[in-house]
């Protein structure tokens, strides 16, 4: 390929229309996590229990197919407008950067001696700081019982 079309963190760049940024290279596309789009990759590893693995993936998962979906059906359509030399679409990552803190909080009770315990079903208590996706908007605060 066009080894000048690789970032310094081996992704390779592309333009906002998946095109890779070579302009002697207008046909090829590139998505997903090899791709410099700016959205977070969806193989990053996952710090954090067992539980809170098992009981976030079905959500991690749907959030990833999304964005990879997206991608393709954007990729799909700009072959289809290159070759019918129309103007292509551009593709735009729309989730702000955010944090996700879990705050070490659980759910817990006093039993009839005294002691605490854990409630059945355990969820950890975690806050999600999100920037504005537009400069008049306010930062998002969201809290969640899923760590």
């Amino acid at each position: 390929m066009a080894p000048h079309a690789i970032d310094a963190e081996g992704y390779v760049k592309v333009l906002d229309t998946l095109q890779i940024a070579d302009e002697s290279l207008p046909s090829i596309f590139s998505l997903g996590d090899v791709a410099a789009t700016g959205a977070p990759k969806a193989a990053r590893p996952y710090v954090g229990s067992l539980s809170n693995s098992l009981r976030n993936f079905r959500v991690r998962l749907t959030k990833i197919f999304d964005r990879a979906l997206a991608q393709a059906e954007l990729v799909s359509d700009n072959i289809k407008r290159l070759l019918e030399i129309e103007a292509l679409e551009t593709y735009k990552f729309e989730d702000a950067p955010a944090i996700h803190l879990t705050l070490g909080i659980v759910s817990a009770h006093e039993n009839d001696s005294g002691e605490s315990e854990l409630i059945d079903g355990l969820q950890e208590k975690s806050v999600i700081f999100r920037n504005p996706l537009g400069s008049l908007d306010p930062p998002v605060i969201m809290h969640k019982n899923d760590g």
